[in-house]
């Protein structure tokens, strides 16, 4: 997760980051920077709510 406005870690090194690892993906916060928790705190919220209910339903 980063936000496109990140200028401390851009969106090109988030995908870097996220290439490298299995089955990775990257969320990109639309009009949020480095700080999404407190820029896009509902898009965080609703980003982690479904990635946590889609590992539930996978156990």
């Amino acid at each position: 997760m980063c936000g496109e406005l990140d200028k401390a870690t851009p969106v090109g090194l988030s995908q870097e980051i996220a290439d490298l690892m299995p089955e990775a993906d990257l969320l990109i916060l639309a009009g949020a920077g480095h700080h999404p928790p407190t820029e896009a705190a509902q898009s965080v919220t609703d980003a982690i709510t479904e990635f946590l209910g889609i590992r539930l339903l996978l156990k």
